[in-house]
């Protein structure tokens, strides 16, 4: 029972397992391309960085403003002193026991919206000033002009810088994080899309089993269909045999047969109508279908049966179905017979209305004992009865007949009692 179990859950294992190794390949990725684009950003501000330095030594750096998209540029002494800077949101001072070869992120302010990087700078002369004093111009005379506004204060009379330094810039970010937002926005369509495929894959799955289970049990359906046909015509024979050598047995007697010979008549014609029934439900249930008034043939059934059927229209007529009008009235009549022996006290009563356009509904009701949770599910099913005389193939042919006319029978009990069930024809 355990490996029964296994293999039926087996399916949903195999779709567990394959949504998690996918899931994790494909963040693994994303995280992948998020650091690759982070280390391509870092790059391009260490190549930022160093154009920037190279611009200031050359005369080339504005004193106005910063390029575009930078917000601030600064250059430190190798304790960490601020010798200049531009633009706004540079550190005062940096720690000097940061490794100067870790060139890597040191922050990100995503409410500023900005990047920054801290780059060891190495000078090109072991003493070296970063207002070139060999340029032609007096230092004192020019300082106002190269620091511009832009510059602190503090880098005042912090010329030269000896042996290293350090670099710091700090950009706007817009692009990157863009960019991060977009794969990590990817990453969630992509595990969705992930998820989307695999539920589609097992759907796929369960219906495909489920169609082989139902082609499975059609073909064993039309293997007892043919069974059935060949069984019933061949009971049919010695049936008719037997019912004649009763009748024959009947008329030599004379007067009152023997109860044994009622009883094998008895229990023939039983058999009789059995094997018969069991032919309605095996031939085509379609028949010839035409225009029936189901009102007219609800009326004609009424005064059939040992109990008064009561009889409710509602609308106006005609309620014209179309149905083979044997098998209509085949199926009309086994409901109200039902309901007629649904009780010592059934009161069978029949309702014609019109639930919606294009449908006519017959309601057959009683006030019998109902239909049990059991009854429900499988009344409509063949040779299922709870009667102690009944086929229990009545309503499986009903239901055959009322489906294949492109209509719905449907059982139910009443909530003051008794069984309603309801015929829907398209009219």
């Amino acid at each position: 029972m355990r490996e029964v179990n296994l293999l039926k859950n087996l399916p949903w294992l195999v779709l567990f397992l394959l949504f998690a190794a996918g899931t994790a390949l494909w963040l693994l990725f994303v995280n992948e391309r998020h650091d690759q684009l982070k280390q391509s950003f870092q790059v391009q501000l260490e190549r930022v960085a160093d154009e920037l330095f190279r611009s200031r030594l050359e005369g080339r750096l504005g004193p106005n403003a910063l390029p575009e998209g930078i917000q601030a540029f600064a250059v430190y002494g190798p304790q960490g002193e601020l010798v200049a800077e531009w633009g706004d949101g540079s550190p005062s001072e940096i720690q000097p026991s940061l490794d100067p070869w870790a060139q890597s992120f040191v922050g990100e302010n995503h409410s500023s919206g900005t990047v920054s990087i801290l780059k060891r700078l190495d000078t090109l002369r072991p003493r070296m000033t970063f207002w070139a004093e060999e340029d032609g111009h007096n230092e004192e005379q020019d300082k106002a002009s190269r620091m511009g506004p832009g510059m602190s204060r503090r880098s005042q009379g912090q010329v030269p810088i000896q042996g290293q330094g350090f670099l710091y810039v700090s950009v706007a970010d817009t692009a990157l994080q863009a960019r991060l937002w977009g794969w990590t926005v990817g990453g969630v369509v992509g595990i969705l899309a992930w998820s989307g495929f695999l539920a589609f894959i097992g759907v796929l799955w369960f219906r495909t089993r489920r169609y082989q289970t139902a082609l499975v049990q059609h073909r064993e359906l039309l293997q007892f269909a043919e069974a059935s046909r060949t069984l019933s015509h061949e009971l049919q024979n010695p049936l008719s045999a037997i019912l004649l050598q009763t009748a024959l047995l009947k008329r030599a007697a004379g007067g009152e047969p023997a109860s044994e010979v009622s009883i094998i008549e008895e229990e023939a014609h039983r058999m009789s109508a059995l094997v018969s029934r069991v032919r309605d439900f095996l031939k085509d249930p379609q028949g010839q279908p035409e225009q029936v008034d189901l009102a007219e043939l609800a009326a004609s059934l009424q005064g059939r049966f040992a109990v008064a059927v009561s009889l409710s229209v509602e609308g106006t007529p005609p309620f014209a179905v179309r149905f083979d009008p044997h098998r209509l009235r085949s199926v009309v009549e086994n409901l109200i017979k039902n309901a007629v022996e649904s009780g010592p006290d059934p009161q069978p009563g029949l309702r014609l209305y019109r639930p919606k356009a294009g449908v006519v509904r017959l309601e057959v009701l009683d006030s019998g004992t109902g239909f049990s949770s059991e009854s429900l599910r499988q009344a409509l099913n063949p040779f299922y009865t709870t009667k102690t005389t009944g086929t229990g193939i009545g309503l499986a042919i009903a239901d055959s007949f009322v489906r294949a006319a492109g209509g719905k029978l449907k059982l139910e009990n009443r909530p003051e009692g008794g069984a309603r069930i309801s015929l829907d024809l398209c009219g």
